[in-house]
C-alpha cells in the first residue's frame, strides 16, 4: 500500500496494490501467442483520494510508478467508465502518459451491483416482470413440498465457520466452477483465512441452503462500509431442477432485511453471466488497463502486447466481413 502526502504532509490519498508474481499472456482462441512471466501490480479501480480529483489521483499513479521494478507491470481492473480514474487512464493528455504505457485490456465489460433501500418487496419491484416472478415461485414451490424439507440456515460468527466450511465445500466440490476451473470453497487456504478474519468482525456472512440432510447450495460474502460484497455461491447440479441458487440467493436477501443490516449496495463483483443480469438492478461499465513502465523492458513488452492486440483486433474484422456474423477470434 503506497500513501501520499502532499507538501504540507496531510494525506492526499492511498493505492492498494496485490503483488505477485504472474504470467502475463496474449491468447487467440486455443493458441497462446505470448507467456511471459512477470511481478504484477494488481489494483482494483485505482488510487482512493481524499477529493477523488485528478491531480491526486495522478498523484498516487505517479507514487506506484516510483515504486515498481523496470520490469513490473501494473493491472488495473473496473475502472468505472464514467469515473476520473478512467478519464485519465483514456486522455490523450493525461500525465500518466509521461511514466506509463497505458493498454486497454479487452472491451468494456459491466459491474453488477444491487441498489438495497432495505426489503425484498423493494428489491423485487426494480426488477424486470419475469425475474421477480421466477425468484418468488421458485422459493413458493421449494418450501412448500413438504416431502423435500428444505431449509435455509445462516452462518454468521466465529464458531460458525468450520460447518459452513465443509458444508459448503461438499457443494462446491461438484460446481463447474471447481471442477473445470479450480475455484470454489475449500478447506484451509486463504478463502478459509479470510472467512474467519470477517467472521471475527462481524464482517461475514453465509448462508446454505439444506435439502433434507443434504447441503444443496451454498452462498457468502463480507459486509465492509455498508456494501454486502458477495464473493461465492454455487449449488449441487443434483438438485438443478429446484433452482437451488436461485432459492438460495432470494432467501438471501430476505435475511438481510430480516437482519435489518446497514447495507446500501449488495455488490456482486465485476463480470457478467445470464444470472447477475437478471437478478441485479445496477449495472455500471466497467475497463481494465495495463499499466507498462516507461523503460526499455516495459516498452518492449508493451509494444508486444499492442501489436498483438491490434493483429487480433484486424482479425476479427476480417472475420466479421466474411462471414457477415460475429467472428470466432478473441483475445
Amino acid at each position: 500500500m503506497l500513501a501520499d502526502r502532499g507538501e504540507n504532509e496531510a494525506l492526499r490519498g492511498l493505492l492498494a496494490a496485490r503483488v505477485m508474481q504472474d504470467l502475463l499472456r496474449y491468447d487467440v482462441g486455443p493458441t497462446t501467442l505470448f507467456k511471459r512471466s512477470v511481478r504484477q501490480y494488481a489494483i482494483f479501480r485505482g488510487p482512493v483520494t481524499a477529493t477523488a480529483s485528478p491531480a491526486d489521483i495522478a498523484a498516487g499513479m505517479m507514487c506506484l510508478s516510483a515504486n515498481m521494478p523496470a520490469d513490473a507491470v501494473a493491472f488495473v481492473s473496473a475502472v468505472p467508465c464514467d469515473s476520473a480514474v478512467h478519464e485519465l487512464l483514456t486522455s490523450p493528455a493525461s500525465p500518466l502518459k509521461r511514466t506509463f504505457h497505458i493498454l486497454p485490456w479487452g472491451q468494456p465489460n459491466l459491474h453488477c451491483k444491487i441498489d438495497w433501500t432495505g426489503t425484498s418487496e423493494a428489491y423485487l419491484a426494480s426488477l424486470g416482470f419475469d425475474s421477480r416472478r421466477n425468484l418468488k415461485r421458485y422459493a413458493k414451490k421449494l418450501f412448500g413440498d413438504g416431502s423435500i424439507n428444505a431449509r435455509v440456515e445462516r452462518f454468521r460468527h466465529p464458531q460458525d465457520v468450520d460447518r459452513f466450511i465443509l458444508d459448503g465445500s461438499s457443494v462446491s466440490d461438484k460446481t463447474y466452477q471447481k471442477r473445470r476451473l479450480g475455484l470454489g470453497l475449500s478447506p484451509g487456504g486463504s478463502t478459509e483465512r479470510r472467512i474467519r478474519f470477517a467472521a471475527e468482525r462481524k464482517g461475514f456472512l453465509g448462508h446454505i441452503l439444506y435439502l433434507g440432510d443434504r447441503p444443496a447450495a451454498f452462498h457468502y460474502g463480507f459486509i465492509f462500509r455498508r456494501t454486502f460484497f458477495v464473493l461465492q455461491m454455487g449449488y449441487d447440479p443434483a438438485f438443478s431442477a429446484h433452482q437451488p441458487g436461485s432459492v438460495l440467493f432470494f432467501e438471501v436477501l430476505r435475511d438481510v432485511e430480516k437482519l435489518k443490516l446497514d447495507v446500501t449496495t449488495i455488490d456482486c463483483l465485476p463480470g457478467v453471466t445470464d444470472f447477475k443480469l437478471r437478478t441485479t438492478n445496477q449495472k455500471v461499465r466497467i475497463r481494465n488497463f495495463y499499466l507498462f513502465k516507461r523503460s526499455f523492458s516495459g516498452s518492449l513488452l508493451y509494444a508486444w502486447l499492442r501489436a498483438l492486440d491490434a493483429l487480433a483486433t484486424a482479425a476479427k474484422r476480417i472475420v466479421r466481413r466474411v462471414s457477415g456474423r460475429p467472428g470466432r477470434v478473441a483475445a
